[in-house]
């Protein structure tokens, strides 16, 4: 757990942030993301506007359901990503809903990890079934 104080966070001055080489355990995972293996991540925080803000830069090693046979796979991901913490919805922020005096940052990578998954999930070399009788449906717009 990797929290900051909302309040900490000014304008104009970055409070920077790491963590090297960990899991992540005791969090609760959004399919089709199974666990956090390995967790590495550095990033900073500061005020923007009415918001904390977030730049970060994260590598995982992440366990993933394969959205065809369910079958865990790990898969290794790189990203980076700017987000608002919010401390509700608004028409206004555009980032993550974390409310509280302060937010955990190994929390955030989970949902950025999870926000960032493809709609269906495969593991390498993995098919969607071809069966007989298979149903498809297909979306048409005007």
């Amino acid at each position: 757990m990797n929290r900051l104080s909302k309040a900490s966070l000014m304008s104009g001055k970055d409070t920077s942030f790491s963590r090297q080489k960990g899991s992540l355990s005791g969090y609760t995972m959004p399919y089709p993301l199974l666990g956090v293996k390995e967790l590495s991540y550095e990033g900073e925080a500061y005020a923007l506007g009415k918001y904390p803000h977030v730049d970060i830069s994260l590598k995982a090693i992440v366990s993933l359901s394969d959205s065809y046979d369910a079958q865990a796979f790990d898969q290794e991901i790189e990203l980076e990503d700017s987000v608002d913490i919010l401390e509700s919805e608004d028409r206004e922020g555009d980032g993550y809903i974390m409310p509280g005096k302060d937010f955990d940052i190994d929390e955030l990578c989970v949902l950025l990890i999870h926000g960032h998954l493809p709609i269906k999930v495969m593991k390498p070399g993995s098919k969607a079934p071809e069966e007989d009788g298979a149903v498809v449906f297909t979306i048409t717009g005007e």
